[in-house]
């Protein structure tokens, strides 16, 4: 009888790992992706203005890291730097450009083409910087500014090889400055006196998975 018992748990235990493997499939719980790219501010500008234009695009870095709680669902913290450049000859300005967002994020994935690729989708809320370092008629200084920013994402991940992979995403950025700072000078900006920090953006870039 103690034999029978004992043969029955042991067949018990080499079970259980299987139906849990049904119900409970292996994934990736960290996500960690870095990406590069070309962006472009979509707030209201001169039509026609060569430095509006120049100002308004340019390279973007991102890095982000998502912890997955279950297979389809985890938080993120996520990082990008938007990078741009643009001169006037009269009046004489030069502004040297970057905008930066920080924040937290939660995000959705769900495995397509037989597994062989995942698609992924995120919202967020954080803080978007913004430093321009230049002059305006010969005088130098720094302008400075910051509000609350909002994320969306959307992308899709290839499989390399176990545990890596190639993407590509299209970003949103929102966000926009009610008053900067110069040199120690505050100036508030009313109505469409704003700055717009809000941006679209398409990167692509490795992704880790452990």
């Amino acid at each position: 009888m103690t034999k029978k018992y004992l043969l029955l748990t042991i067949a018990i235990a080499c079970c259980y790992p299987s139906h849990a493997q049904i119900f409970e499939p292996d994934y990736s719980k960290l996500r960690v992706a870095v990406s590069g790219g070309y962006a472009y501010r979509l707030g209201k500008k001169p039509s026609g203005d060569p430095y509006f234009r120049d100002i308004s695009q340019g390279p973007v870095f991102n890095a982000g890291l998502i912890y997955f709680f279950n297979s389809k669902h985890g938080l993120g913290a996520d990082y990008s730097l938007f990078s741009t450049a643009g001169s006037l000859a009269s009046p004489s300005v030069l502004s040297n450009i970057k905008i930066a967002y920080f924040g937290a994020s939660y995000h959705f994935r769900q495995p397509v083409f037989n597994e062989k690729a995942e698609w992924l989708s995120g919202i967020g809320v954080g803080y978007i910087g913004y430093r321009d370092q230049g002059w305006i008629d010969r005088v130098e200084g720094t302008i400075k500014g910051g509000s609350v920013g909002t994320f969306l994402a959307t992308g899709i991940d290839f499989k390399i090889v176990k545990g890596l992979s190639a993407g590509i995403d299209i970003n949103l950025y929102g966000g926009s400055l009610s008053s900067i700072t110069r040199n120690g000078s505050t100036t508030e900006l009313e109505g469409d006196n704003r700055e717009s920090l809000t941006r679209v953006e398409s990167v692509a870039g490795l992704r880790y998975n452990f």
